[in-house]
């Protein structure tokens, strides 16, 4: 029994060779852990060392900056705005939502997108606000298509009317001035012919139009079969050579009732159309007598044709007596003028008389008789 259990009995190992193997497995470990944490340290520490170095030498400074789409804004301005030219920027550290805000806080600019590539690389791409017109709510306004400002209005801004004018603030009204400006361009794309130069709404009258020469007042809706009717009265109005003070078409029970003031000339304006009226009527007289003096046959012209040809008949009978006969007159006519002096030259002219002081005294009578 007891051999038995001697036989079965394992060899243990003893405790000192399991320390020396534990403490070597143990080291080997350690050792590799070490490794790696110098190494899992160092890499990120290297990189931030390249990093700082490019950093440093300006590897990361916008040399490139493009803007495009851009009309109303300069390049210069929006540069500017964006703040990538300023001292130590680096585009690897760029914020690119808060450049594109920045852009966005000028004028005109709706969008900005910003596109940086690294290292050196901007690209901006701008849409802007579209103008629509202008507006006037105590205070000038240059909207966009939907109604919104843009931007308070300045002496730099073209001013194309025609301007809405509202009662209230422009941002309660935002639906009204889009509206209003699609009113002028109905009114002018069917053929109205005066210029519009101002459309004002109220919530009491709805929109007015104002022309060059009356004011209309269109109401708030049905605007196509109102516009419809002020071109007939329109036309009727010019027919009879009528200027409208004011047109009232804003009838919500009865759009074919209409009201028409004739605009009173001022007397001035009054004696200046008279005279031009005068001015057109003595024209008109000018031409006329023009054209009769072009039909009738010219008199004169005849007359003085046929003094030529009297002229020319005289001519032709002068021409009939014979040369030789012309000349033997002549030669006669010039013998008998002639002096007869044999030949001989002509006698001396007689001495000059004397002066009336150098002639001899008148003798008297009595002088006379005592000579003898």
């Amino acid at each position: 029994m007891t051999r038995n259990v001697k036989q079965n009995r394992k060899r243990e190992p003893k405790m000192t060779q399991l320390d020396k193997q534990g403490w070597k497995s143990l080291f080997s470990v350690l050792v590799k852990i070490i490794v790696t944490c110098v190494i899992a340290a160092g890499i990120p520490y290297g990189v931030y060392l390249y990093y700082r170095h490019l950093v440093e030498t300006d590897y990361f400074l916008p040399k490139t900056l493009t803007v495009h789409g851009n009309l109303r804004v300069d390049d210069q301005s929006i540069v500017d705005a964006s703040g990538l030219k300023l001292d130590g920027v680096n585009l690897f550290e760029v914020n690119v939502n808060t450049v594109e805000g920045n852009i966005e806080t000028l004028p005109w600019i709706k969008k900005a997108k910003v596109t940086i590539t690294l290292p050196d690389t901007v690209d901006v791409e701008i849409v802007e606000h579209q103008p629509l017109g202008i507006v006037n709510d105590g205070q000038l306004y240059v909207v966009d298509g939907e109604g919104h400002a843009i931007k308070p209005w300045t002496i730099e801004d073209t001013l194309i009317p025609p301007i809405v004018s509202l009662d209230k603030p422009l941002v309660d009204h935002a639906d009204v001035v889009v509206e209003a400006f699609q009113l002028a361009d109905d009114m002018t794309r069917q053929g109205y012919p005066h210029k519009i130069q101002e459309i004002h709404y109220d919530d009491a009258t709805g929109y007015t139009v104002y022309s060059e020469t009356s004011e209309i007042r269109i109401g708030y809706d049905r605007f196509d079969e109102r516009i419809e009717r002020l071109l007939i009265v329109d036309k009727i109005l010019e027919d009879k050579n009528v200027i409208a003070d004011y047109i009232l078409l804003d009838s919500d029970n009865a759009l074919d009732r209409i009201v028409v003031k004739p605009k009173t000339p001022e007397p001035e304006m009054a004696r200046e159309t008279a005279e031009s009226d005068k001015s057109k009527e003595d024209a008109k007289a000018e031409e006329a007598k023009k054209t009769d003096d072009s039909k009738q046959p010219d008199t004169a012209k005849k007359a003085e044709d046929a003094k030529k040809v009297d002229t020319k008949k005289k001519g032709a009978k002068k021409a009939d007596v014979k040369p030789d006969k012309a000349r033997k007159q002549a030669e006669e006519k010039k013998s008998e003028d002639a002096p007869a002096n044999d030949g001989e030259p002509p006698e001396k002219l007689e001495e000059p008389p004397q002066k009336l002081d150098e002639l001899p005294q008148a003798q008297t009578a009595d002088e006379k008789a005592s000579m003898d």
